[in-house]
């Protein structure tokens, strides 16, 4: 147990950790442009529930529509962790680092605090600006997906994992008189 524990590296669990939290929500934003048209009549009226027989779309695009972007959560998660797995697995780091990091996020996913609610503000802000839906939706999820390649892949991120301080033990100050 004790030869485990030297092994684990915070720094490797938690860039891990960050990099799939951006492929999660990469790939649920990246799900949206699958039927645009449904994205742009929730979009419209998101702020008022629209009387069911008034929805100009079937009950089974609807809930392919919600299953295929509650699964792509999921997808996501399982896409990082492969390339988590991978890459932990080419740089000859300890492989339980990646696993962690896979199952911290996916705790934190179920539990509902990975902070979707509050930082979808900030990442979300940056595709508002674009002329239609389409390239909002585009834009937002390949800069995440962006983000969380760069944090797997970047030199820094792996100077950062390696990184070990080399600590200079102290001599003992206790002399024998």
């Amino acid at each position: 147990m004790k030869e485990i524990l030297k092994h684990l590296n915070w720094k490797h669990i938690l860039l891990h950790f960050i990099a799939t939290w951006f492929f999660i929500h990469s790939f649920y934003i990246l799900s949206y442009l699958h039927d645009i048209e449904f994205t742009e009549f929730i979009i419209k009226n998101r702020n008022e529930m629209p009387v069911f027989e008034e929805v100009p779309f079937d009950t089974k695009r609807m809930s392919d529509f919600f299953m295929i972007t509650g699964v792509s959560k999921f997808i996501g998660l399982l896409v990082a962790f492969i390339i988590s797995f991978s890459i932990s697995i080419y740089r000859k780091w300890f492989w339980l680092n990646s696993v962690l990091a896979l199952l911290i996020a996916f705790l934190l996913f179920k539990l509902d605090l990975l902070l979707w609610d509050y930082l979808r503000i900030v990442f979300r802000f940056t595709g508002g600006f674009m002329p239609n839906v389409i390239l909002d939706f585009l834009f937002d999820g390949l800069v995440m997906l962006f983000l969380g390649l760069l944090l797997f892949f970047y030199k820094k991120s792996t100077q950062i994992i390696n990184y070990k301080k080399h600590i200079i033990p102290t001599q003992s100050c206790h002399s024998e008189a």
